[in-house]
């Protein structure tokens, strides 16, 4: 008996061990990139001694690279950003990353939220090499993979963040792949044994006019705590230069949504740059987004069907009549950029509450 406990201590001890290494290599490769792109400022002493303060009262030694960062981009001295390390150490205990991959399947995200997800339409499934059709026949032959004529999204079902998200047209039983003429097969060498062809959604007009060739997703943060589940932020993404892909990874810019649902009046891409209009259509960020609130209240129920994690981050789209429609949920997130999105900490007036809730024991 002896032995199995200590077994599964040191189990746990490498576990942990794994955990840290990875959030010590994520800092670093954080801090070189942003280096070579930001004059990091140092933090004045005043400041730095208010950030030590607040989070020692919880226990914790905090890393000053990620307030330098926001403190470089001009943000408020805020004591209450969450460093990215810090924010990785609570992840591993708000989810649960052993089956977090089952969650992360596109393919499988039609069996695990109920209808009123509003998911787009599967077209076709390709799962484990095996190709399915929208009623989730398999197709033995794949000569057989006939799309009506139109437009479609294709996407591998196993990353997040925009990552192989392409454009799929079909025009008299030919393919053209990002408008490159191409057969299932060519797809399928492209895309391997995990993957899935969507119906493109249509987008509400005021969201779509930013940027009108990718479809522009509002990102809502979702955290349970104690009872209840909170919106914790909003954001939108719009895509550029043209790209179907509207994530900040891919040259795409994020702005924030505030309280009453209207868009901050500056956004930024993923190197820290403000812009006040989109850098390609000029419209200015301005107005409020029509149905958020539609969006936000979408995301809690959702969450209460998703037992095994605690801080989700949706991707919604907003209809033309205002249906908000699930695109995919992430466990993870560029959370220095939901900050600067946001221009302020990532819990909010919750940190507190997070920090005496998650933060013990680190």
């Amino acid at each position: 008996m002896r032995s199995i406990d200590l077994v599964s201590k040191m189990e746990r001890l490498l576990k942990k061990k794994y955990q840290d290494l990875r959030i010590f290599f994520s800092v670093y490769k954080f801090y070189r990139q942003n280096k070579a792109i930001i004059k990091l400022k140092k933090l004045n002493k005043g400041y730095k001694k208010k950030i030590k303060k607040y989070y020692s009262k919880y226990g914790i030694t905090i890393n000053f690279v990620f307030h330098r960062y926001f403190n470089s981009l001009g943000l408020d001295e805020n004591v209450r950003y969450i460093p990215y390390d810090l924010y990785k150490k609570l992840m591993y205990k708000m989810n649960d990353f052993d089956i977090v991959d089952s969650y992360n399947d596109k393919n499988l995200l039609y069996e695990l939220l109920p209808s009123a997800a509003n998911l787009p339409s599967p077209i076709v499934k390709v799962i484990n090499g095996n190709v399915f059709d929208c009623d989730d026949n398999l197709i033995f032959n794949k000569d057989d993979v006939l799309l009506s004529d139109g437009n479609y999204i294709i996407k591998n079902s196993r990353t997040n963040n925009g990552v192989s998200v392409n454009s799929l047209e079909v025009y008299n039983k030919q393919f053209f792949y990002n408008s490159i003429p191409c057969d299932f097969q060519n797809i399928i060498e492209r895309y391997g044994t995990n993957f899935l062809i969507q119906e493109k959604l249509d987008q509400h007009s005021f969201i779509k006019k930013f940027h009108p060739c990718s479809i522009n997703t509002i990102r809502v943060v979702t955290l349970r705590l104690e009872d209840k589940i909170l919106n914790v932020l909003n954001f939108i993404r719009f895509g550029n230069n043209f790209s179907v892909k509207d994530n900040a990874g891919a040259g795409g810019i994020v702005c924030g949504i505030d309280s009453k649902g209207y868009l901050h009046n500056l956004a930024y891409n993923a190197f820290g740059d403000k812009y006040e209009s989109h850098p390609l259509t000029n419209i200015p960020f301005e107005g409020k987004v029509p149905y958020i609130e539609k969006a936000i209240n979408k995301a809690i129920e959702l969450h209460k069907n998703v037992l095994h994690h605690n801080f989700l981050s949706w991707d919604v789209v907003i209809s033309e009549n205002g249906t908000p429609r699930i695109i995919e949920v992430n466990f993870r997130g560029a959370t220095w950029l939901y900050q600067l999105a946001l221009s302020r900490p990532l819990f909010g007036e919750h940190t507190d509450k997070v920090l005496e809730h998650y933060g013990q024991n680190l």
